[in-house]
């Protein structure tokens, strides 16, 4: 699935087709929701230049270069702002102290549902 957000394509794989609502249409606006899958020993990074970016690594892989805005929570988890959207960390952070820090991670699939 190729969506668009604040002006920017995004690739993922497209779990969509799995919401009882109709399948949106081309240009139709719609909540989205982001999962992410990680490497086995995926880790966060540095991010010197405090960028807020996905840089593509493939198809629906990526590089993620984000600002921490929510750490993990009994109902919750850590959620980076990476320019486009907010997705989820590879690392558990509950540590508030820690937002607003910038982090780098690598993203082995990214996944898109309907919100």
């Amino acid at each position: 699935m190729i969506i668009e957000i604040k002006g920017r394509q995004i690739t993922g794989m497209d779990n969509v087709v799995y919401s009882a609502l109709p399948y949106p249409q081309q240009g139709e606006k719609f909540e989205l929701r982001f999962t992410c899958m990680f490497d086995d020993d995926a880790d966060t990074g540095a991010n010197p230049f405090e960028e807020q970016a996905l840089v593509s690594t493939g198809l629906w892989s990526y590089r993620a270069l984000g600002k921490l805005v929510s750490v993990d929570s009994d109902d919750d988890i850590a959620l980076a702002d990476c320019g486009a959207c907010l997705l989820p960390i590879p690392v558990e952070v509950s540590d508030p102290d820690c937002l607003g820090c910038f982090i780098g991670f690598d993203i082995l699939r990214l996944d898109i549902w309907r919100g």
